[in-house]
């Protein structure tokens, strides 16, 4: 099922832009453990809140209603669930405008998901790229849940070392789906040794999440999901079923530790 919520945002002032937001992040985070209400409420802050006095909103939204973006995520979704079968039975995609800094999205829940998308000419593959990114992450989360409350078994908690893998398998599932003209993240070789040495792999839970996965954690690894793919001659859809243990350890990638 897909919620546009960007039909529901254009033409309506300022007041009822901000209050509409609150309503709906109200919504969505209602009932969810932490951190996943947490990532709801700060998504829409960060990345659609600011349109709230931008003077071209509604040209900007109108802009993205242009391309039928609910069109783009159902024809999305029923692909990455496809190839990625999992536990997931119904997938949500709740979307929204995004300012050009905050643009991604977050998984509320395994087949939940939330996507913020820019406003250019490339807002379609960028709405594909984010779905095939959080659904990645919900599968993942079928098999090692992160909260028990989702229904899929008891919580088991990542190390930082999981998130890598974690994130890496998202990012590197988008541009397998999805390539587009979108660089990578720039992580530079010191920038990775300075990464390296500043995080504790092996801190635990969502603190240890929000501490040190940034967008350098999402490129360093996907880097080491892709050094396995290709250490084992495998592809990033069979990659999502094999453990994080091995995906991190058995991936010869020079950094790990």
């Amino acid at each position: 099922m897909i919620f546009n919520y960007i039909e529901e945002l254009i033409h309506i002032d300022d007041v009822t832009f901000t209050a509409t937001l609150d309503r709906i992040s109200d919504d969505l985070s209602k009932n969810q453990p932490y951190p996943f209400n947490f990532f709801v409420q700060a998504s829409i802050r960060n990345a659609v809140k600011p349109f709230a006095t931008d003077a071209s909103r509604d040209a900007k939204l109108q802009h993205l209603l242009n391309f039928d973006l609910a069109e783009v995520g159902r024809t999305s979704c029923e692909r990455v669930s496809t190839l990625l079968p999992s536990r997931i039975n119904d997938i949500q995609t709740h979307i929204f405008p995004a300012i050009e800094k905050f643009g991604g999205g977050c998984t509320i829940a395994p087949g939940k998901i939330l996507v913020s998308v820019k406003i250019d000419e490339l807002a379609p593959v960028r709405l594909q790229r984010n779905i095939a990114h959080e659904f990645s992450h919900g599968v993942r989360m079928t098999q090692k849940p992160q909260a028990t409350e989702h229904g899929y078994g008891e919580v088991v908690p990542y190390t930082v070392r999981d998130y890598l893998i974690f994130e890496g398998l998202a990012m590197v599932l988008s541009d397998t789906l999805y390539p587009a003209p979108i660089p990578p993240y720039n992580v530079s070789d010191e920038d990775e040794k300075t990464w390296w040495n500043g995080a504790d792999l092996d801190a635990v839970g969502p603190n240890g999440y929000i501490e040190y996965i940034g967008l350098k954690a999402y490129e360093i690894g996907s880097r080491i999901v892709r050094a396995y793919m290709q250490k084992h001659s495998m592809s990033i859809l069979e990659a999502h079923y094999i453990p994080d243990e091995e995906l991190f350890w058995n991936s010869g990638y020079k950094h790990i530790k």
